[in-house]
Parts: C-alpha cells; structure tokens; sequence
C-alpha cells in the first residue's frame, strides 16, 4: 500500500524486497532492490532514508548470490566498493566474495577489517552474521574473544534498553 501512495519511497522499496528475499522470490527482490538503489542515488540531494546504501547493496548481493547470477554479484560488489569504500556490509561480503574466488590476500584483508572493527549498537545485525562466518577461519583465539565480547556487550545493552522500555526480555518474559 505505501508503494500504490508513494512510488517513489526507497524504504518501502528496500522493505518489500526483504519481504519478497524472505519468501524466496529473489529475482523479484533483486528487482526492487535495484529500483531502491536508483531511486535512493537520483534523491541523494533531497533526503534521507531510513535505508541506507550498505543496506541496499548488500541485500541486492544476496539475491544475487542466490539466483547464482555470479557475474552481476561481482558488479554489485564493484560498484559498492566504489561507493562505500571502508563499509562494514562491504568487508563482510567481501570475504564471502574472496572465499567463492579463492582470493586469500582479498579475504584477508575483509576479514582483519571485520575483525578490527567496533561495532555500534545498530550493527548487531551484522555482527551476528560475522560471528557465523568465524567458525570457517583459522583465527588466533584473542581475535575471535574480541569480537565475541562486543557482541555480548551489545546483546546486554540491547536487553537493557528492551527492559527500560518495558518490553520482553526473553521468551519467558513473552
């Protein structure tokens, strides 16, 4: 409904996408999350989106990668280095990347980026999906206790601000 009353929202884009993503429908989401990321780039000058553009490339990575259009993935991924160099989304899919390439000066590089990064609150997300990936390297185990640490400070940080809220905590709280 957003879309039918403004066309022009990247959010409801983005938004639908993951819907579509979730149910599997990747060329469907890989559609919208293209129109996303054109619209997003054509009103870069009057607004902000609750979407971001690591959000969107990242995303449109994984439908990619799904549908096995390998060569459009590798564009993707081009084009997001070139337009958010040092992002979080990029190192993170720049390792999976390098692991389908066998690029192990590639791969390390991404790694040691998410290895050394300092995650905020709003990354915990990404975070997660970090912490699944360390378990297919070869890590010295103050590296993998770093970022296992940051992630249990910010779980807790999470479940205080839930609990000031008044919101549940966990599923006994439910």
């Amino acid at each position: 409904r957003a879309l039918q009353a403004h066309p022009d929202d990247v959010d409801a884009l983005f938004n639908l996408g993951r819907v579509y993503q979730d149910l599997k429908r990747f060329a469907v989401a890989e559609q919208l999350y293209r129109e996303a990321l054109a619209l997003k780039h054509r009103q870069a000058a009057i607004g902000a989106h609750e979407v971001g553009d690591d959000e969107l490339y990242y995303s449109l990575s994984g439908v990619l990668r799904k549908q096995g259009k390998w060569a459009a993935w590798f564009e993707n991924l081009n084009q997001f280095a070139h337009a958010r160099p040092g992002s979080l989304l990029l190192a993170l899919d720049g390792v999976i990347a390098s692991r389908y390439l066998a690029d192990a000066e590639r791969e390390r590089r991404c790694l040691g980026e998410l290895l050394e990064h300092r995650y905020a609150a709003q990354e915990i997300g990404a975070l997660r999906t970090v912490l699944g990936l360390l378990s297919y390297f070869d890590l010295q185990q103050d590296q993998a206790l770093s970022v296992y640490r940051q992630f249990d400070a910010l779980s807790r940080l999470r479940v205080a601000r839930w609990a000031a809220l008044g919101m549940p905590t966990s599923s006994r709280d439910a």
